[in-house]
């Protein structure tokens, strides 16, 4: 039996409609304060527009979005990934920043900026790290990878599935100065996503990513041990083969028993 799964045309108009309504609401989004506006923004025009456009239309919610669980090697495998890709895509973003001088961080994070500073208390760096980290990770890949690309893929393919849904992923971020780095962020977690046909992996690879940005940006400490290792030529030669490794056993899965 075919899966039922939203149309391509469907979710663009899904998320014209988004768009509309966040720039409607956005003088009123903008008076909110940090952890509240990613909050909305998270869970209002990204998540919760995912869950109900499967649940109204009645389509297959787990097959739509992704939610197979996977093997405990696959998600030791995501993290692995997202470590690798993490050091990458710091390196990329190194490069164009010389080629192409971006303006001040606060302009290009906008909302986002004041969360990624050192907190006073735990608590304030607990509840950071869940916005930052934890809730962006989730509702972008069953949104991105799951809606949009599984219905993408539906309609016109695996390669322009992913390519659609990394192309609307890099708009999604805002800024020209991140567009190539997120684009490819998102190819890369599309592959995986198609292969396992789960959010699961991609999931956990995005999570790992989006931690070491929260402790590249709040311990500063953390920067200051790490900032030298990571533009190593070696080790960025090193991260790249485990990259490409680890991108190899999802591509060839099929051939490894218990895989």
């Amino acid at each position: 039996m075919e899966e039922k799964i939203p149309t391509a045309r469907l979710v663009l108009l899904l998320i014209v409609l988004i768009f509309l309504l966040y720039n409607l609401l956005a003088s009123m989004l903008d008076k909110v304060e940090e952890n509240l506006y990613l909050l909305i923004f998270q869970l209002g025009f990204v998540l919760l527009p995912s869950l109900l456009i499967t649940v109204i239309g009645n389509y297959d919610t787990a097959k739509t979005l992704r939610l197979q669980l996977v093997s405990g090697s696959k998600i030791t495998l995501g993290i692995i990934l997202g470590f690798s890709g993490w050091v990458l895509i710091v390196n990329l973003l190194i490069w164009i920043f010389k080629l192409f001088p971006p303006p001040p961080a606060k302009e290009i994070l906008d909302k986002i900026y004041p969360l990624l500073l050192p907190s006073p208390t735990l608590e304030e760096t607990i509840t950071k790290f869940i916005l930052v980290s934890l809730l962006p990770a989730m509702s972008e890949e069953i949104f991105f990878r799951g809606l949009v690309q599984k219905s993408f893929e539906k309609n016109w393919g695996k390669f322009k599935g992913i390519f659609g849904a990394a192309l609307l992923f890099s708009i999604y971020h805002f800024h020209p100065s991140r567009f190539i780095p997120t684009f490819l962020m998102g190819a890369y977690l599309g592959v995986v996503a198609s292969t396992t046909d789960s959010i699961c992996v991609t999931f956990i690879a995005h999570f790992t990513h989006n931690t070491l940005i929260f402790l590249w940006s709040n311990f500063p400490g953390i920067t200051n041990s790490l900032g030298h290792w990571i533009t190593l030529p070696q080790f960025i030669i090193l991260q790249l083969l485990v990259f490409i490794g680890c991108l190899g056993l999802f591509l060839t899965r099929r051939r490894i028993p218990n895989f």
